[in-house]
């Protein structure tokens, strides 16, 4: 019967043995193996001409069927058969479809067992096609021609799979369209937002796919609003431009992929910041090298002194700035808006033009006696000077200016 070529689970099935006038019931053995090495119930019944052995098959794979009379194996013994589960067949969700466009849905039959599989679409009206993706895994996909709901329907040995049949809608084509801009600046740690348009379309029937620069999948989350609009919300925290394709009935988004060129202000580094002299210029170092895209904005003393940046290649720049007044010079550095870490940056300035030396008896001096020189300070506030002497001396200084603070080196 048809035991001996598919059967299936937790169903019971019927081998019919036909045997000689002689043979008795007790003399006919009946052994049904599981893939697993246990052997299954089985039940005997005689019937007019022939004898029925009823077993249940519990899991899915090849059984062997062994038959003995009078301790003798039939011919062609031991059988083989199949055992497989339809409902262990699972279907991927199948969208809504687009006027000529493919409609594709996966399926999963790594736990179905041997068996064949029947996918018909309109009663078999409209062509499917089948694409083996490997391990008992298919794409299926059929091409929609009218205008008009498609039937998908699918059987798995003759027997319907759960959920078929389907209803597929088709359009014309999907109205969809980018709101806003399609290219963005978002900062590492912070949440990325893109919205589109999709008219006629639900969440189910849209696909998100957002790859990283270091081309790692990134996981998006999907919010429908009024009026068919959809809004992308992501995360990244990698530095550098991620890809967000958008994909509405199997039919990509005409403006191409959208892009969130992430950057992260913390990354900048900015170095040699000294102290600087009255009319003299001063500069320091701006390393931006790894904090990604964006726009560098540098303020001295809030912009009222001018500046000059030379880009140095690989994000990185010398900045330049001649201070003009004895007072703290403060360096305030944005990127894309953002304040980089350890603003302000304080530059110390002096002006050396109030200080003036008296330097007369020093080309040659004595040894073991105390050499002098005279140092003056012009105008009104403080000066910080600093006196060094190389060589084996020893420094005595006096303070004749009352605003005056004398550092020995």
């Amino acid at each position: 019967g048809d035991a001996l070529k598919l059967v299936p689970v937790n169903r019971q099935v019927s081998i019919d043995i036909e045997l000689p006038n002689s043979a008795d019931l007790s003399e006919v053995t009946v052994t049904v193996t599981a893939p697993s090495h246990r052997n299954l119930p089985v039940k005997l019944y005689r019937n007019r001409d022939h004898i029925s052995a009823n077993f249940t098959a519990t899991e899915i794979g090849e059984h062997i069927i062994d038959i003995k009379v009078r301790d003798q194996k039939v011919i062609g013994a031991p059988f083989r058969t199949h055992a497989y589960n339809a409902r262990a067949i699972q279907v991927g969700r199948i969208p809504n479809g687009v006027l000529g466009q493919p409609v594709e849905f996966e399926i999963d039959g790594s736990g179905a067992g041997s068996g064949n599989l029947e996918i018909l679409v309109n009663g078999g009206h409209v062509t499917s096609f089948v694409r083996n993706l490997g391990n008992q895994r298919f794409l299926a996909s059929f091409v929609p021609h009218e205008v008009l709901s498609h039937l998908v329907e699918m059987k798995f040995n003759g027997e319907t799979v759960p959920g078929s049949p389907w209803q597929v809608g088709v359009m014309t084509g999907p109205k969809m369209a980018v709101l806003g801009e399609a290219v963005r600046l978002v900062g590492a740690g912070t949440t990325a937002v893109f919205e589109f348009s999709a008219l006629g379309f639900s969440r189910d029937d849209i696909d998100i796919q957002i790859i990283s620069p270091s081309k790692r999948p990134v996981t998006a989350r999907l919010v429908e609003e009024k009026g068919g609009e959809f809004r992308v919300e992501f995360t990244p925290t990698e530095v550098g431009s991620h890809l967000v394709e958008v994909s509405v009935a199997g039919q990509k988004l005409p403006a191409g992929p959208l892009v969130a060129k992430v950057y992260n202000s913390a990354l900048i580094r900015v170095t040699d910041v000294g102290s600087g002299v009255v009319g003299q210029p001063c500069q320091f170092r701006v390393d931006a090298s790894q904090a990604g895209e964006g726009q560098l904005e540098i303020s001295i003393n809030e912009g009222e002194v001018p500046n000059h940046v030379q880009v140095v290649g690989g994000g990185r720049c010398l900045v330049s700035f001649t201070p003009e007044q004895t007072k703290p010079h403060l360096i305030d550095i944005k990127f894309n808006g953002e304040t980089v870490t350890g603003c302000p940056f304080v530059c110390s300035v002096s002006d050396t033009s109030r200080v003036s030396l008296t330097l007369r008896n020093l080309e040659l001096i004595p040894v073991n006696e105390i050499a002098r020189f005279h140092m003056g300070v012009d105008g009104s506030g403080s000066a910080e000077l600093a006196v060094s002497v190389r060589g084996k001396v020893s420094i005595t200084t006096l303070m004749y200016y009352q605003a005056l603070k004398l550092i020995v080196l």
